[in-house]
């Protein structure tokens, strides 16, 4: 069996990642729950015919802390960019964006 040019480029490429920016000095990649909801699904041929997923490079930290896994990732790169781990808050809300690149 053959497979489709898109589908490998999609699969080789950093599909299913959380987003950030590849280039950064820090990567965190983790275990979790996923949620591959009736959306997901939907929308998931579309993008195996696109083919290489790029991040946008920009990883989203708001949204990262509506969640424990998104918190504790903060506490963790703020206590690696040298804040106390009790000022992850302030960090995340300040950060810019491309100091994390988070996969799954």
């Amino acid at each position: 069996m053959s497979l489709k040019k898109e589908f490998v480029d999609w699969a080789c490429s950093l599909s299913g990642c959380d987003g950030g920016n590849p280039e950064a000095d820090i990567w965190v990649s983790g275990i979790e729950w996923g949620g591959g909801d009736e959306k997901y699904y939907s929308e998931l041929p579309d993008h195996i015919n696109e083919g290489e997923h790029i991040p946008a490079g920009r990883y989203d930290w708001k949204d990262s802390l509506t969640y424990t896994y998104g918190r504790n990732v903060a506490k963790l790169v703020s206590v690696i960019k040298g804040k106390n781990v009790e000022e992850y808050q302030e960090y995340a809300n300040n950060a810019k964006g491309n100091e994390l690149f988070r996969l799954n």
